[in-house]
């Protein structure tokens, strides 16, 4: 991949220079990952990236366009989880011991480790497309996140649950009320909670008997999921990551040679 090519791909964080990730920098923003789990009551995904460059950028590119495109399911993953990005330089010591291979490790939100695998990314070719299918990344994600048959998220959904205000149950069992003024209010009442009890809403948006109520908590997810900034670490960047926005100059002849927006954003892998 030259680097015209290079410039015109979208990239994923964690490199910097793709992966801008060293010890000094990730001495302030791991500890303050592992802070945002623990305060959130969020599981934490860690995708450990290859060493080598190219692989590296495709990586970035896969990520980006999950965040940017979300493919089905995609808000579930990234508003109900902690995700963050490491150099396998940043990860032995932090999530992978001497000797391991795997580079997905899924933590509880106390930091302890959970499960951990070697996942498959699509290969990505010289124009910046994915062979790969996007929902089977994002089908991946999630499983590895919710468990395989939904057991772990609805344990989690379960503990969400018992500190619910009266007001928001309220707003959930009216999601599906006959009144549309009152599903319209437990809407937004929902949607601006929503951040903080995600995981709680993705299980209700999968699992309740009211196809009404399920479409309206998934719709709620989605919403914080993409008012969140893309800026800063979180449901649109992951932690260890940083978005960098490239501008392009028009062709000097006919002024149409203008790369397009989808093609201008940048998920770089910090590597500091």
């Amino acid at each position: 991949m030259d680097r015209r090519t290079f410039l015109a791909t979208p990239l994923v964080f964690g490199l910097r220079d793709l992966l801008a990730q060293d010890e000094p920098q990730a001495a302030e923003w791991w500890p303050a990952a592992l802070r945002r789990m623990k305060e959130s009551d969020r599981y934490g995904i860690v995708l450990v990236s290859r060493a080598d460059e190219r692989a590296r950028q495709a990586m970035g590119l896969v990520l980006n366009r999950i965040l940017t495109e979300n493919p089905a399911g995609a808000h579930q993953v990234f508003a109900g989880a902690v995700v963050a990005c490491l150099t396998p330089q940043l990860a032995d010591g932090r999530v992978r011991k001497p000797g391991e291979r795997e580079n997905r490790f899924l933590l509880a939100p106390d930091g302890t480790r959970v499960a951990a695998d070697e996942m498959a990314w699509p290969e990505v070719s010289m124009n910046g497309s994915t062979a790969g299918n996007l929902d089977g990344v994002v089908e991946g994600l999630r499983a590895f996140l919710h468990g395989e048959k939904g057991e772990r998220l609805a344990r989690h959904a379960e503990r969400i649950e018992k500190g619910l205000t009266e007001e928001i149950q309220e707003a959930i069992r009216a999601l599906d009320a006959e009144d549309f003024e009152a599903r319209a209010r437990a809407t937004a009442r929902v949607t601006k909670e929503a951040s903080p009890i995600a995981p709680y809403l993705v299980r209700l948006a999968s699992t309740d008997p009211s196809l009404e109520r399920r479409w309206r908590a998934d719709a709620a997810v989605k919403e914080a999921f993409q008012a969140a900034d893309p800026q800063a670490p979180g449901p649109r960047l992951p932690w260890g990551c940083a978005g960098q926005r490239e501008f392009f100059d028009p062709c000097p002849y006919c002024g149409l040679g203008r790369a397009p927006e989808g093609t201008r954003y940048f998920l770089r892998i910090l590597s500091k």
